[in-house]
């Protein structure tokens, strides 16, 4: 139970007046900029939140398998230290399922704007092998990560690779904030996890688990200047034969979609769902029919937003370069039967 010492005796209560005071400090601290959000490259993203993710928050980002959500995630990172130099904070990557050499490569692939199996030289075609002068480019842009390593006593990104449970991970970041004060003040930091459903069980519940994961985020957000971003599955319900009907409304992303929802969403802030309607064979999209023109569009359904209002967004995944970025609306069938009469 958090209590608050009044100097004579402890209760587990405060004044909101006390909050009042906070909110009003917020207000002018984002006025002069001493407090801003963590901005990307999207502002259709940056727009779901204000005008960036803030702290104190989390985020969700569901996808079936190959819809884009790891490699969102590792943009995410990648642009928050880009787009965000004035920001002092850390990133704490509980990787549970890809492992950190990979990660890297993938890295390497966006640096470079080439795909994956160019990389590592397994390309079908003339050319596969990676060439000399990319392969400089690659060692110049290790040796810049080991100067700011060594400017900055360490880069801020660690790596958790083991699965553990709720209960442990939740101790682990305590210990994490703990060990990274500075000067007595916590340290900003974005906690990713991947993904949610990796997460030991020990004899519970998926749903349970799931549960306690979303109580845990609950906790250290109020407690910790921390951005959570999960990643979650969808149900496989979503590829269901009467969902991928063309112009049907089911092929909409529901927040009833993501794995553990009921359990997930209180916690969350924000919570995206990302739709790659070529992997379910729709060819036109919800009752608009927008027109599936690439195997790589992708939808973004923003299905919570705390301080906005829910939406889609068009996204194009350039999946070669691990990257994803916005698109604009794609036409429409009932547009192109008006044109036709």
């Amino acid at each position: 139970m958090s209590t608050e010492n009044t100097g004579t005796s402890t209760f587990p209560w405060r004044n909101r007046q006390e909050s009042f005071a906070k909110a009003l400090r917020y207000i002018v601290d984002r006025a002069s900029g001493k407090i801003t959000s963590l901005k990307c490259s999207s502002q259709k993203i940056n727009d779901a939140g204000t005008d960036g993710f803030e702290w104190h928050s989390a985020v969700c980002i569901a996808a079936r398998p190959s819809g884009g959500k790891s490699v969102l995630k590792e943009q995410l990172i990648r642009e928050f230290f880009a787009y965000n130099p004035q920001e002092n904070f850390r990133v704490l990557d509980c990787d549970y399922e890809m492992v950190p050499m990979m990660t890297a490569l993938r890295e390497f692939s966006s640096v470079l704007g080439r795909s994956y199996k160019y990389i590592c030289s397994a390309e079908d075609k003339e050319g596969a092998y990676m060439s000399g002068e990319d392969f400089e480019v690659l060692k110049k842009h290790v040796e810049a990560k080991k100067n700011f390593r060594e400017q900055s006593k360490g880069l801020p990104i660690d790596v958790v690779e083991d699965p553990m449970s709720v209960e442990d991970w939740e101790e682990m970041v305590h210990l994490y904030m703990e060990t990274h004060k500075v000067r007595g003040e916590y340290t900003h930091t974005v906690i990713a996890i991947d993904h949610a459903r990796l997460f030991l069980k020990k004899g519970k519940p998926e749903q349970q688990m799931l549960q306690d994961l979303g109580e845990a985020i609950i906790r250290l957000k109020k407690r910790y200047p921390i951005l959570f971003i999960v990643l979650n599955h969808l149900n496989r319900s979503v590829t269901d034969v009467d969902r991928c009907k063309d112009g049907f409304i089911g092929n909409y992303i529901s927040d009833g979609d993501i794995l553990g929802s009921d359990a997930l969403q209180q916690a969350m802030d924000i919570m995206i769902a990302i739709d790659r309607p070529a992997n379910r064979r729709i060819k036109q999209y919800g009752p608009e029919r927008y027109i599936i023109d690439d195997v790589n569009l992708l939808i973004f359904a923003f299905l919570k937003v705390r301080n906005g209002l829910p939406r889609i967004s068009f996204f194009q995944g350039v999946f070669e370069e691990m990257r994803i970025e916005e698109r604009a609306v794609p036409r429409t069938a009932l547009d192109q039967s008006k044109v036709r009469a």
